[in-house]
């Protein structure tokens, strides 16, 4: 039980200090004593309880509460998304506020309103993980990068199947400005 489900509780009257039941059948010449006893009743212990309760409905904020026919309990999930639960329904999504998006790396991206797909794309729904599914359609393969010819002016970097890094170049260009330095970077200087 919640610490505002025990202090509710609190407000309960389950006793009577004094029992109007348990007073005598015949009273005579004790009106005065037979007030007092009423009064005890709604002075001290109705009137403690009730203000009691009043205190403790004023902590939770009772009077901002929202007040509906058909939404009986409000949560937040472990998404961030509002979900709302009538009589005898499940908990849904109070409204669209978009998908919590996960990379396959497991970022997550920031909630909007719309999610836009470019390209190719298939979804699924899992219900299990809670989750909307897309992946990506796998394309035509595109060329194999391999250069035959350098035009004019550029060169290309290769490594060999000995594990060697290879600079090539047109031979009647002049060589790029690489170099390799102390810490065994491969630098390109710019010169201005």
């Amino acid at each position: 039980m919640s610490t505002r489900q025990n202090s509710l509780q609190e407000c309960r009257i389950t006793n009577y200090e004094t029992s109007i039941a348990a007073l005598p059948d015949r009273i005579e010449n004790r009106a005065q004593w037979l007030k007092e006893q009423f009064d005890a009743r709604t002075n001290q212990e109705v009137r403690g309880q009730h203000n009691l309760l009043i205190e403790r409905l004023q902590e939770y904020r009772v009077d901002e509460c929202v007040v509906s026919e058909d939404v009986r309990q409000l949560r937040m999930n472990a998404s961030g998304q509002l979900e709302t639960k009538g009589e005898g329904q499940d908990w849904k999504i109070a409204g669209s506020g978009g998908h919590l998006l996960v990379t396959p790396d497991g970022r997550t991206m920031p909630m909007r309103p719309r999610l836009a797909f470019r390209g190719d794309v298939e979804m699924t729904d899992d219900a299990k993980a809670e989750a909307t599914v897309v992946y990506g359609v796998k394309g035509d393969p595109g060329n194999a990068g391999v250069v035959v010819q350098l035009a004019p002016g550029m060169f290309a970097l290769e490594v060999e199947a000995d594990g060697h890094l290879y600079l090539c170049h047109n031979d009647q260009d002049k060589p790029p400005p690489l170099r390799i330095v102390e810490n065994g970077h491969l630098v390109y200087e710019v010169t201005p």
